[in-house]
């Protein structure tokens, strides 16, 4: 099976376990299986972490640096600041993966919606992806709440949150565990202070506009720094210092009016236009403004020497990175399309499977048959899902579960997801003949050993934010192999420990018979002794507090 992946330079993802030529009936109408619930949250966040302003620096200085050196153009003038562009993508996706990944995992198995009206985009398009087809109206997100607060108890959660647990604590190995242990951490830290934050969707919302609407750091990425070392020195500087900021600052006014501004669609809107193409990013930036006019040419610069080229593969990308970049692509696949001459539009998959009839769009061409490629996509403007059909690149026609319909020039823009592929791989492929540049190579080293020095100081140690600093280098030692593992050594432990902290989350009763099996000997406080006891003698804290009355398991760092 495919795996899930979202690729940063054109925020395109594959979701590995969705099957369009099997399940298209069922993602046209909102209609997903649960299987596919934790996998679908986890990219979709990642999707909307790249669909802002930090995201869209980081594809135009990638593409900008493997485009020239795609075209040869390493001229002595201009390959350091191509050495520069390069590592500052490098250096900048590296330092931000554990909070790229701690997000990610927050969203899959922590995040809820509460007493805010603003529901963070994962959120959203989740709901109506696995409850559209009930039309629900306004009470989708509470029975989506409700529906996600019981399948997280389900065994394909548990088994996910278990396999997270056993992941290195060291960033240089692996960002999982690291990650998500210093968004939990700074959660649980932050709303003790901030009653808002109780409501663990807003505080998704916001900590994801804290990190990935940040301007100043676009100004940073954007910059044409002519030496490398410098450049990754001032991102690396920023970086850190933007990070252990977060829970020392006060959030207090900026918290209030990023609610007001999402709540009354006052967000900033950042607007590129230029010769080649035009498009705008929204954003809801926190300590940082984009109305710097230097911004407005430093985007348009960039855009304009991409287009300076001549790799005509690459307008397509263009297009979905500044005109679309918010759109998420669901699948696609080839197909047989009928449209009677009465009107009735039919899809069959290549065993003659029919996955869907309905009533042609307006417009549509009648009495005709033939085979068609078919796109499914979530464009939050107009928001819902649209489904393309298309020949041999040529739109035939869409439609809309909420019949709000596409333009043709959007429209256009959706059919070309092959070849937005085929150009990141032709840009990734130039990347490799780096590898043979001595001049490079002292460069990246050097780069290496700077987020090597400090990305366990920022994300490992604070990962275990309520451990002594007297134990926590053993602590660190312990979790280096197996994460979890070198504190409790018990696969049964394990398990329950993912039990018991996906329980905290949802507020669940942990008395529930389908949960009886996860406990030690089917006692709950049994079970939930041996791993405080684990926690006590190696981290110096007890995680789990159970509440016998209510049946609730609260949770102090997990």
């Amino acid at each position: 099976m495919e795996r899930s992946f979202t690729h940063p330079l054109s925020n395109t993802v594959v979701f590995g376990q969705l099957d369009t030529s099997k399940h298209l009936g069922d993602i046209v109408i909102g209609g997903l299986s649960n299987k596919l619930l934790a996998v679908f949250l986890h990219e979709v966040t990642h999707h909307w972490c790249f669909s802002s302003p930090v995201g869209s620096a980081l594809s135009l200085i990638g593409i900008n640096s493997r485009m020239s050196l795609s075209a040869n153009r390493l001229e002595n003038s201009s390959k350091k600041r191509v050495f520069a562009d390069e590592l500052k993508y490098h250096s900048t996706l590296s330092f931000l993966q554990p909070i790229l990944e701690g997000i990610a995992q927050f969203a899959e198995f922590d995040c809820l919606t509460g007493n805010s009206k603003v529901v963070s985009t994962p959120t959203s398009i989740a709901s109506l992806m696995f409850l559209g087809r009930q039309n629900l109206g306004e009470e989708i997100l509470e029975k989506f709440n409700f529906g996600l607060r019981q399948y997280r108890t389900k065994k394909a959660f548990v088994n996910r949150k278990r396999d997270l647990f056993y992941h290195s604590i060291d960033c240089n190995r692996s960002p999982y565990l690291a990650g998500y242990l210093f968004v939990k951490g700074q959660y649980n830290t932050i709303k003790r202070k901030y009653s808002e934050f109780e409501d663990s969707d807003l505080f998704l919302n916001y900590y994801r506009s804290y990190f990935f609407d940040d301007w100043n750091l676009v100004k940073l990425l954007l910059e044409t720094n002519e030496h490398p070392v410098i450049a990754v020195e001032e991102i690396i500087e920023y970086l850190m210092g933007r990070i252990s900021t977060f829970l020392q600052i006060d959030h207090s006014n900026s918290l209030a009016q990023f609610e007001n501004n999402i709540l009354g669609g006052n967000g900033d809107v950042f607007k590129i236009e230029n010769n080649w193409i035009s498009g705008e990013i929204r954003s809801i930036p926190i300590d940082s403004e984009s109305n710097d006019p230097h911004l407005h040419h430093l985007f348009n610069d960039r855009i304009l020497e991409i287009f300076g080229t001549n790799i005509t593969s690459l307008i397509s990308l263009a297009k979905h990175l500044f005109g679309f970049r918010g759109t998420l692509s669901l699948g696609q696949s080839n197909f047989t399309a009928k449209v009677t001459d009465k009107g009735w539009l039919s899809i069959r998959n290549k065993d003659g499977i029919p996955l869907l009839a309905k009533q042609a769009p307006p417009n549509t061409e009648l009495n005709w048959e033939d085979q068609v490629q078919v796109d499914v996509i979530y464009t939050p403007d107009p928001m819902g899902i649209q489904t393309i059909l298309s020949k041999n690149g040529e739109y035939v026609t869409s439609f809309a579960i909420n019949d709000v319909q596409l333009d043709l020039s959007q429209a256009n823009s959706f059919i070309d997801r092959k070849s937005v592929l085929e150009a990141i791989e032709l840009l990734n492929k130039s990347v490799e003949n780096l590898s043979h540049n001595p001049e490079y190579e002292t460069y990246k080293r050097y780069t290496d050993e700077l987020i090597l020095a400090n990305i366990n100081r920022m994300y490992g140690y604070n990962a275990l934010l309520f451990t002594d600093d007297s134990i926590l280098p053993s602590a660190l030692e312990k979790m280096s192999e197996d994460g979890l593992y070198g504190i409790l050594n018990d696969d049964n432990l394990m398990t329950a420990c993912a039990v018991a902290s996906l329980i905290s989350s949802q507020e669940f009763d942990a008395r529930s018979e389908a949960l009886n099996s996860y406990w030690i000997n089917g006692n709950i406080e049994l079970t939930l002794r041996m791993i405080n006891s684990c926690f006590k003698r190696h981290l110096g804290f007890e995680n789990f507090a159970y509440l016998r009355e209510s049946g609730y398991i609260v949770s102090h760092l997990l």
